[in-house]
């Protein structure tokens, strides 16, 4: 699904996030939570007709959620509200990315992709920081020396995993070559 959001793949984006739906799982968040994350991903997606119908959605359930998620979100939300609402968990704060770009090579080319990640550190209390603690640095140090072993290790679990996985998702025989082809090697 993030392919086709990075890509501004809209009709196959809002395709995944339907199949979303039926997963099991789906019903352990309240609805105005699954319409934020579907508005969300329209809005990254650059549907913004489609992300204000979801935010909207999820808006009317609980007028306080949307505000205190991604800084991004509530500009985009507010600025379509006739009485705009100002969140006051972003309003004297300027919203920091603390993400960075972590580079895997042999995951790259292995894949076949371009091997470039997001990723963030959170420090004790779950919040985002750019001062990775020690462990963190170590840990991400360990995964770029034996980042081959990860990937066979991961690629060889999804393989022993997938019959199962398959049969938990049950897609009918006209979707499944798209969502969950059969494989036979990693």
């Amino acid at each position: 699904m993030n392919e086709y959001k990075w890509a501004g793949d809209a009709p196959n984006m809002l395709r995944w996030l339907g199949e979303m739906d039926k997963h099991a799982r789906s019903n352990e968040n309240p609805p105005y939570v699954s319409d934020y994350y579907k508005g969300e991903c329209c809005l990254e997606c650059g549907a913004e007709q489609e992300a204000l119908k979801f935010l909207r959605k999820s808006y009317e359930a609980n007028e306080e959620y949307l505000f205190i998620r991604s800084p991004k979100v509530a500009e985009f939300f507010n600025a379509h509200l006739a009485e705009p609402k100002i969140s006051s968990q972003f309003e004297d704060e300027e919203y920091e990315d603390f993400s960075f770009s972590l580079r895997l090579e042999y995951s790259g080319k292995a894949l076949e992709q371009e091997g470039e990640f997001r990723c963030t550190f959170l420090d004790e209390d779950g919040e985002e920081t750019d001062e990775p603690s020690q462990a963190q640095s170590d840990a991400l140090e360990f995964l770029k020396q034996n980042q081959e072993e990860f990937l066979t290790d991961i690629l060889a679990e999804i393989l022993k995993n997938y019959p199962k996985w398959q049969k938990i998702y049950d897609y009918p025989s006209e979707t499944k070559s798209d969502f969950m082809p059969g494989i036979s090697t990693p």
